[in-house]
């Protein structure tokens, strides 16, 4: 089911793109001609996302739809550069099977703050349309963590270190640049905490799918 969400939301992104980049050929009027030149500017995001668990020895795990919101800095590096922090409230959980009835799956909600830094690579401009890649590292505080204990038989830590990777377009409309990106994020260290030994693995780590549209 999840493998469909992503590949549908990637195609609908890729479909966006295509018609509206076949229409930006015939329109010559440039929107906001000076936007990138600005040193910094601001915005929000809203964001769908799903979150999930990798494991070591695998176990069975579910995900549950998200959402996000966030606020958005960014500062010009150089011409086709950018540097961007948005702090974002990300709701969310995950579905972890019990070890002695694997058909019965335990709901473990999460509430992110997220600091993520990114990296941004912004393509030239086509008329209104830009594409863009993005990364950087993240660090996250789980919030919502201590609703954990004992849920599914395990803890885990609230903070974590992470790395995401995305890729985007920009809209550049006549009042301000709209922007839709997928973005996965991966998590670096072991959140397991010691002594929960009860959930069937050693090692757990987050991993997060975000489709973000961005407001600046």
């Amino acid at each position: 089911m999840r493998n469909r969400l992503l590949n549908f939301l990637v195609i609908l992104l890729i479909g966006l793109f295509i018609s509206q980049a076949s229409f930006a050929q015939r329109r010559k009027v440039m929107n906001l001609p000076k936007y990138d030149k600005e040193a910094y500017h601001f915005g929000f995001i809203l964001a769908l996302n799903q979150m999930y668990y990798t494991s070591k020895p695998l176990i069975n795990t579910r995900s549950t739809p998200g959402f996000a919101i966030g606020i958005l800095g960014n500062l010009r590096l150089g011409e086709y550069f950018d540097f961007r922090f948005i702090p974002t409230l990300s709701f969310g959980g995950r579905e972890v099977a019990q070890l002695s009835n694997p058909d019965f799956y335990y709901d473990i909600p999460s509430t992110f703050i997220d600091f993520p830094f990114n990296i941004k690579y912004r393509s030239k401009r086509l008329n209104n349309i830009a594409a863009y890649l993005l990364a950087g590292p993240k660090y996250s505080m789980d919030i919502a963590s201590t609703k954990k204990k004992n849920l599914g038989g395990f803890t885990t830590h609230r903070s974590d270190l992470g790395f995401e990777v995305g890729v985007g377009f920009d809209f550049y409309t006549n009042y301000f640049k709209f922007g839709t990106e997928v973005k996965m994020g991966y998590g670096i260290f072991n959140i397991l905490k010691s002594g929960s030994d009860n959930i069937g693995t050693d090692q757990l780590r987050n991993k997060i799918f975000q489709l973000s549209f961005t407001f600046e």
